[in-house]
């Protein structure tokens, strides 16, 4: 396993990838040219196979961000592989201790990039951002084009496994949803407003199918949520917040625009594309529905949902997605999620949430004061005097001039306090209320 160290620097949305290289190095090869194994590694480590047994080697790395490639690392030192019958390195276990891509050695006759780089987490969607026809919801059997793999999550009302898309050779790892269709008549809205809702800050919909009582929704593999890229680091810049919350507030804004409300706004539903950028996406409409249906959801997540959801009377609107923007972005900025704590029970979250006035002083005091005047007026309890989505993309907090993004650059939060509050909100999983979805996709698929 080759391994290096990230360069330090801003947080670009491009992110960074690299670019691993390798050349002969025994006693007949000084001064071998460099060779290109990948130019689109997106971990800090990787493994490369097909090397020569008791083969010499030197390795090193180029990072390169949206402004293109930087200076090369530095040489490693002398690698020599093992010889023919060595045991095999235990790339499962050691996926348990880091990140790592999976890489071959290019063919002399292929060029670098017609490499087979087959680690899922590494691949990357080079048709992700081309245009498409609008979906069309598919009647016929999904295994024709994917193949349903293991089990990545289960809820109450849905099934997410891993996916490979047949179609495609690049990017082809891909998450299915399914749900079941007995018995529920609102499952159909979820597809139809993920549809209608499409958005460079939305998770893409790839395709959708309807089959043997299932709604099968094939979307793109995202990373990580919210909280778990700011936990894995030591401080986080309120540039990096800022960053997150301006892509949250751009999609929201566009589904308000497209008539959709999400209604389920929350750390976990706000991923990030990969590890080498900090494209934010919303996923899971579950609960969303137009504008004109202002039906309350079924199910509502009581440290998330805003005070209007809690009252019989008061009619669904967008500004209620708003309120799950705040809530993200207080913790964020505070470390702590502003309405409850480790050993509050439901109905005191609820009496919080409904009475309890957001203390913007509890925000550390090296916040800035557009930061602390964002987030105070994302979490006003009456959705009338709430910012709005237009509103909250030309405040000042989500300005991009150069001045403000240095002086947020400077302002460094630590991730310790956040990592209580990731812990308490870890999303559980749960046993399907459809015992047809159990059965067939909640465990062990029976080929």
């Amino acid at each position: 396993m080759v391994s290096w160290e990230a360069p330090e620097g801003p947080t670009y949305l491009e992110g960074i990838t690299y670019r691993l290289e390798y050349r002969n190095a025994d006693v007949d090869d000084y001064m071998a040219p460099w060779v290109v194994i990948s130019e689109s590694v997106d971990d800090e480590a990787a493994v490369v196979r097909h090397l020569n047994p008791l083969g010499v080697y030197q390795f090193r790395v180029t990072a390169k961000n949206g402004f293109g490639y930087g200076l090369p690392s530095l040489i490693s030192r002398l690698v020599q592989t093992n010889g023919r019958g060595a045991p095999k390195l235990p790339l499962d276990g050691m996926r348990e201790e880091c990140r790592f891509n999976v890489l071959s050695l290019p063919q002399k006759t292929a060029s670098a990039r017609q490499l087979e780089e087959i680690s899922e987490e590494s691949e990357e969607d080079r048709s992700r951002h081309e245009p498409c026809a609008p979906l069309a919801l598919i009647n016929e059997d999904p295994t024709t084009r994917f193949q349903i793999e293991s089990l990545l999550f289960k809820g109450k009302f849905s099934v997410l496994r891993h996916s490979v898309d047949s179609q495609k050779e690049a990017g082809a790892h891909c998450v299915a949803k399914i749900r079941s269709l007995q018995g529920d008549p609102t499952v159909m809205r979820e597809f139809e407003t993920l549809k209608e809702g499409q958005h460079e800050n939305v998770q893409h919909l790839i395709a959708a199918y309807q089959n043997d009582g299932f709604l099968y929704l094939f979307c793109e593999k995202l990373y990580e949520d919210v909280f778990s890229r700011f936990i894995q680091i030591d401080y986080y810049t309120e540039e990096q917040v800022r960053l997150t919350v301006g892509q949250l507030a751009s999609a929201l804004h566009w589904l308000h625009f497209r008539g959709i409300v999400h209604l389920d706004v929350n750390p976990h539903n706000v991923m990030f594309q990969s590890k080498t950028n900090w494209i934010v996406k919303l996923v899971d409409f579950g609960s969303a529905q137009f504008t004109k249906e202002s039906v309350k959801p079924v199910e509502l997540d009581t440290a998330w949902a805003a005070p209007e959801l809690h009252i019989k009377e008061t009619p669904v609107t967008v500004q209620s997605d708003v309120w799950g923007l705040g809530v993200i972005t207080f913790c964020l900025l505070a470390g702590f999620h502003p309405f409850t704590s480790e050993y509050d029970r439901p109905e005191e979250v609820k009496e919080n949430v409904m009475n309890v006035k957001c203390d913007p002083n509890l925000i550390p005091v090296n916040a800035s004061q557009e930061a602390l005047s964002f987030v105070t007026w994302a979490l006003k309890k009456n959705p009338l005097r709430r910012m709005r989505t237009d509103e909250a993309l030309s405040h000042r907090f989500l300005a991009s001039d150069p001045q403000m993004v240095r002086r947020r650059e400077s302002i460094k939060y630590a991730a310790s306090r956040l990592r209580k509050t990731a812990l308490l909100t870890k999303q559980s999983q749960g046993q399907p209320i459809s015992r047809e979805l159990q059965l067939k996709y909640g465990g062990k698929l029976v080929q």
